[in-house]
């Protein structure tokens, strides 16, 4: 699998490819790959690595010394083939360069402020370039002091002034809130890379001061408070974190725009905590596979998926600081290496940028810095952990950053570069191609010329002036023709022949290359493109030169173009097809022709406009050659015909469901693009519909745009046309039966007919499911876990994220429809540990109620309340705990009775378990008593499973369905089950990891509704049973529903909640939920029963509704309309006092002379 790289000449591009390899995670890569960031943390900061605390100073001696440190790391990391260093330049404010806005380091003259007499970055940056390595200047933006150290310098007190420093505990650093603080910040990073040739920035991961004030009852005590509250005017304090994080997000964005307009083939990257992502969810990303805190998200407020999902970094290089192999001294079983890097490499894919990892050689020291681990056991872990990153990458674009540079082969862990250089890094690398970027295309650098052991060239210069420049040189054996030499993955010549990069305009050969071999020199740029390959000393000599012959030079051209040259024997050509001379911008390429000649279509070029084209030629063992080349002008556009627009008629009311039709367009044009306005200037498009040239209709539903009038019109486009724009037409939206709350929305069932089980009828009402493409699940559903029927409405329980911190609330659907009301924000107390707002149900009192997930029923409270769901206002009704249980994790409970009588029970079963747990709660206070049972259903299952759900039947009675059982009635006096279906064998589940129940009666029967199978059989299904008793003994099944299964996505939790709510003596809703896959609503109906009423009965035109359906007014009304509820008309009658509903039992919407009712037959 290859990706190709837009826009990329090479010069021998018919036989070296412009594409780049995606290496496949299920292969290990062993051979080192051409692309790969090999880099080092060279650290400042308390002259951890450098310079030396005997070295620093400001006499010349210091200098020499400091020089000398430097060097020697330098020249080590080219020894080991590294392609990079990262040098701290400003850690506490303070800098390694001459800056106009911070004093010098401390760290480099013993005093902050104190002139060193020599620039160190200047030099760092000169001798990296030297050596063909790459110099990024590491910042740190916000650290100011730690430890309260002197900060005396003007700079110092300039800031301290202007209130831009903001400290906790020990730990001072920039106001990230204050936009001039931000400014300022952005002056500083502009300066270090305007004035120095860096070829890259990298933060780590500082922001905030650790654990600054952020929870609800200590924020107001932070010292960015009052920002806080004067940019979010009565913002919650907990909710300060949150504006935290956008202010770091912000920065970074606006860096990205500065380095964009600046340097933008400078790469610009983040190196977080190695765990870290809690906000993965959000962008429906899997949780990293660690279970941790978040210290990067929450303690130092910064978000390091946004940075990714906004676009504003290059690369993610998180710490992941453990090993991998289990016995190494730098392993850690909380957080191996392995799973972190396979996550952090599918999220920076997922966002398409580069994951280089940031490693921990210092592991191979104890905690007093002592090299105890420093033996081939940590460095075949190291090695691994390299190996990983290339398998693991799915761009091309593995990368290792090392911390730090003494560890790495000296002065603290000697002997592993050697080990590095055998065993990972034994050939050369380019950095990889940032390939989501628009790039300059160079030529082969010009002149390259071979003489006494060294080559040289004409130095390429850029369009802006400050471009990152360099070369990569290549020496081939002379018995390598140019095809063998390519590299394997078609990515230019192969890293084998590579000797190194330079930053001149030449390279002395070492003394075993300077004969025997050919030589290629590239234009190397900062996106890690190389250009057209220049050759010096090839043995074949160059390909035959074409000559181009059709069309003329400087012709007019149509769109499709049979384009000619003199044939060359045994050659492939490409051709080349440019904007401008030097081929600099290439809009056409066509490599690989194997015949002289090829036809295209110019339809992608611009109109009217002058173009040249070349053809390279390229014959067995030769170089390429190209052409002279010619110019053509491109052809002129004219205006394609314009449909013409058939329905609706102009001025037409349309219906819930409509449809725009059109005449097609009389030119050959490639599709048509459906523009709908507010105005007949089509200032205010609102919807714009693109289709295919053979479609000339398009569905809409009214509730998508409301009730209004609307403007329409239809463009006919085409490669070769300028738009053809129809007339313009006019339609109104009179009335919406839904889709007033939920734009778009209509009402889908499952299409199922259900036969009628003895007296008893069944229809589906609503069917909101992922694959009928109404229903969008927030990743897997795992946050929200339940539902309940309150009133007219189903409401489904939510939280934000897997976190007791997190936001909660309540989606609310609307019963009749289905269509998705409104969420419910609920009040702060009900962030609760583990996970709040894990279930939502019902008391007998009507009651809704809402409860968490605990982990440990013994230490953490389940915590009831009561839900307001007007306002989201919560009450505390109950703080359970588990006394006398050895731990027990709680993920869902009910409630026998009413939480408002003086004694109601709490019921819950034990995950994992085979305990089920009774509060008895009177008059607020609390007993607890628990029971283990004796048998499970089926009997062969040792527990209940994950997150089992209860449903209690009485005081001393209650059913469990659990995660690996099927649905059993409990004698919680005895633990012994009273009540089984798996006597009843074909009303078994077909799988057990579902876990739902309801009961109901209806019409003389007890009912009971259940999960029937799971994600790991046919899809989720449901049972309705019915009998004579609340037994199953006589239980019968009337029907398995839905037809096909609602889905098989697993929520993890094995959640399929049911809820029954009795409309009237003669039917009841059902309501079916399977997070991540779908929910929907259910009629069943007692045929024997009074078959008519009218929920909304009160209105003051209806007289009667009789059992025979004769809905009966008081008077003559002028218009009576009757609906299904999916809005499709069924009937009108003018100028009546009675009517009759449909046959067909279910519900129906009355309109008329402007009342509208809702009535269920």
């Amino acid at each position: 699998m290859k990706k190709n790289i837009a826009g990329a000449a090479v010069a021998l591009s018919l036989f070296l490819s412009a594409g780049l390899p995606a290496v496949e995670a299920s292969a290990q890569v062993t051979e080192p790959p051409k692309r790969e960031l090999r880099s080092v943390w060279l650290t400042t900061y308390l002259c951890i690595d450098w310079p030396s605390s005997d070295s620093r100073g400001t006499t010349e001696a210091k200098q020499a010394q400091m020089k000398k440190e430097l060097l020697a790391y330098l020249d080590n990391h080219q020894k080991r083939n590294f392609n990079g260093v990262c040098l701290q330049v400003r850690s506490m404010a303070d800098a390694f360069y001459k800056s106009s806005y911070e004093p010098w380091s401390q760290y480099l003259t013993n005093t902050r402020g104190a002139e060193p007499g020599w620039d160190p970055l200047a030099f760092a940056v000169e001798e990296c370039h030297k050596r063909g390595l790459e110099c990024w200047a590491w910042i740190n933006p916000y650290r100011f002091n730690r430890g309260n150290a002197a900060r005396d310098t003007e700079y110092d007190k300039e800031y301290i002034s202007k209130g831009w420093i903001i400290s906790h505990n020990d730990y001072a650093v920039f106001n990230p809130g204050l936009e001039e603080v931000r400014q300022h910040n952005l002056r500083v990073i502009r300066e270090i890379y305007t004035n120095y040739a860096v070829d890259g920035i990298l933060f780590d991961d500082y922001f905030y001061p650790n654990d600054i004030p952020y929870k609800s009852d200590d924020a107001m005590t932070a010292e960015d408070w009052e920002d806080y509250q004067e940019q979010v005017p009565g913002g919650a304090p907990g909710k300060i974190n949150d504006w935290r994080r956008e202010n770091i997000a912000k920065f970074v964005r606006q860096l990205r725009e500065q380095v964009d307009a600046d340097r933008p083939d400078m790469r610009f990257g983040i190196s977080p905590a190695g765990v870290a992502g809690k906000s993965a969810p959000q962008y429906g990303l899997s949780a990293p596979p660690i279970s941790s805190s978040d210290w990067q998200y929450e303690s130092i407020c910064s978000d390091p998926l946004k940075w990714l999902s906004d676009g504003s970094i290059d690369f993610i290089s998180p710490q992941i600081y453990w090993f991998a192999t289990p016995g190494t001294g730098g392993y850690s079983s909380a957080a191996p290496y392995t799973p972190l890097a396979k996550w952090w490499s599918d999220i920076a894919n997922h966002f398409g940028r580069h994951f280089y990892s940031s490693q921990a050689p210092y592991r191979m020291c104890d905690g007093n810095g002592s090299p105890v681990y420093n033996n081939e056991s940590s460095w075949e872990d190291l090695s691994k952990q390299i190996s990983l990153n290339r398998e693991y990458t799915l761009d091309n674009a593995p990368g290792s950053i090392f911390y730090s540079a003494k560890y790495m082969d000296g002065p603290v862990c000697s002997g592993w570069g050697d080990y590095l250089l055998e065993h990972s890094f034994s050939t050369k690398s380019l950095v990889p191609v940032t390939s989501w970027k628009e790039h300059p295309v160079y030529a082969a650098p010009a002149n390259l010329a071979l003489d006494k052991g060294a080559l040289s060239w004409e130095a390429t210069i850029g369009r802006r002036g400050n471009e990152i420049i360099r070369y990569t040189v290549y020496a081939v054996p002379l018995e390598v023709d140019l095809a063998s030499a390519r590299n394997a993955d078609g990515d230019g010549l192969d890293s084998k022949y590579l000797l190194g990069v330079s930053y001149d305009t030449g390279y002395t050969l070492p003394a075993d290359k300077a004969s025997g071999y050919w030589y290629g020199v590239c234009v190397y740029d900062g996106y890690g493109y190389e250009s057209e390959i220049a050759v010096a000393n090839y043995p074949n000599g160059p390909s035959e030169k074409v000559v181009l012959t059709a069309p003329a030079d400087g012709e007019s051209l149509d769109w499709g173009v049979d384009f000619a040259w003199s044939a060359v024997d045994g050659a492939v050509y490409t051709l080349q097809i440019s904007p401008v001379e030097d081929f600099s911008k290439i809009d056409i390429e066509c490599p690989e022709l194997t015949a002289p000649g090829v036809s295209l279509d110019l339809g992608s070029l611009d109109s009217g406009k002058k173009y040249f084209w070349r053809v390279s030629s390229l014959q067995p063992s030769k170089l390429p050659v190209w052409s002279e080349a010619y110019s053509f002008i491109s052809p002129v556009r004219v205006a394609a015909a314009a449909p013409v627009l058939v329905s609706p008629a102009d001025k037409a009311e349309v219906a819930d469901e409509f449809s725009l039709t059109w005449e097609a367009s009389a030119d050959d044009v490639e599709g048509y693009t459906v523009e709908i306005a507010s105005d007949d200037s089509f200032s205010d498009i609102l919807r714009t519909i693109k289709v295919a040239e053979n479609t000339t209709t398009v569905k809409l539903v009214s509730s998508v745009l409301g009730i209004g009038t609307y403007y329409w019109r239809v463009v006919a486009e085409g490669s070769h046309y300028l738009p053809g724009v129809s007339a313009v037409y006019q339609f109104s939206v009179t009335h919406l039966d839904v889709g007033n709350f939920e734009p778009g929305y209509i009402v889908k069932t499952d299409d199922a007919l259900y036969a009628d089980a003895g007296k008893y009828k069944f229809e589906n009402v609503w069917y909101r499911t992922v694959g009928n493409s109404n229903f969008s699940p927030e990743g897997n559903g795992s946050n929200n876990r339940g539902i309940a029927i309150a009133g007219d409405y189903v409401y489904m329980s939510g939280r934000k994220e897997a976190s007791s911190k997190s936001d909660i609330y309540l989606k609310q659907y609307s019963l009749a429809s289905g269509e998705h009301i409104r969420d419910i924000n609920l009040s702060a107390d009900g962030k609760v540990s583990y996970l709040p707002c894990n279930d939502v149900f019902s008391d007998a009192g009507g009651n809704l109620l809402i409860a968490n997930l605990v982990l440990n029923v013994t230490t953490t409270p389940l915590v009831l309340h009561r839900v307001d769901p007007e306002t989201g206002e919560l009450t505390r009704v109950a703080e359970l705990l588990g006394e006398g249980l050895s731990g027990g994790r709680v993920d869902h409970c009910c409630v026998y009775g009413s939480v408002d009588d003086p004694v109601f029970y709490v019921y819950a079963a034990i995950a994992s378990n085979k305990i089920i747990a009774r509060w008895t709660v009177a008059e607020g206070k609390t007993t607890f008593e628990y029971v283990t049972v004796n048998e499970l259903s089926p009997s062969s299952k040792s527990s209940f499973g994950i997150a089992p759900r209860t449903l209690a039947l009485g005081p001393g009675e209650v059913i469990v369905d659990g995660g690996d059982t099927a649905p059993a009635a409990y004698d919680f006096s005895t633990g012994n089950i009273v009540n089984r279906l798996d006597d009843i064998y074909d009303l078994m589940p077909d799988g057990y990891r579902s876990n739902g129940i309801k009961y109901f009666t209806l019409g003389g029967k007890h009912l009971y509704v259940y999960a029937s199978s799971d994600h790991e059989s046919a899809g989720y299904t449901f049972n309705i049973i019915s009998g004579k008793s609340a037994t199953f003994a006589d239980a019968g099944l009337l029907w398995k529903f839905p037809e096909g299964g609602m889905g098989k996505v697993n929520s993890t939790t094995c959640s399929a909640p049911v809820d029954v709510a009795t409309v009237d003596a003669g039917s009841a809703m059902v309501a079916v939920y399977v997070p991540g896959n779908g929910l929907g609503v259910y009629r069943v109906t007692d045929g024997a029963a009074s078959g008519i009423s009218d929920v909304s009965v009160g209105g003051k035109d209806i007289v009667s509704i009789g059992r025979d359906g004769v809905v009966e007014f008081s008077s003559e009304v002028g218009c009576v309309e009757v609906y299904s509820v999916s809005g499709m008309l069924l009937a009108r009658y003018v100028a009546v006092d009675s009517f009759r509903l449909p046959d067909t039992p279910g519900a129906y919407i009355v309109r008329f002379d402007g009342n509208v009712r809702k009535i269920i037959r």
